[in-house]
């Protein structure tokens, strides 16, 4: 963001309004690998859900995302497989009955 927008700090001076800019900065920095983590997801699961996919996905996404930044600076987004160990992920009915019920 730095470089797409560098007339903001020109015009910033300095003070506690650079140090928020600052801040808001990294923040945005930060951000972009989470929501590339989400968009790669393609599935719901637990607080992620996504519209377009609204069922989980334990074959391709039971795994821990990983984000790198790479040499131009875009986040890469990798997945390691969770190893369970004691309880077997299940689905979440948050109070709708189940089929078992």
């Amino acid at each position: 963001m730095h470089g797409r927008y560098p007339c903001c700090w020109a015009a910033l001076g300095s003070g506690k309004n650079e140090t928020c800019a600052r801040r808001g900065f990294r923040l945005g920095r930060r951000a972009r690998p989470v929501l590339e983590s989400a968009r790669t997801r393609t599935e719901s699961r637990g607080a992620h859900q996504r519209t377009d996919y609204p069922d989980r996905n334990d074959d391709e996404f039971l795994a821990h995302s990983l984000a790198y930044r790479s040499e131009d600076g875009a986040p890469r987004i990798e997945f390691k497989p969770v190893t369970v160990t004691k309880w077997p992920p299940g689905e979440r009915v948050y109070g709708r009955k189940t089929s078992d019920a």
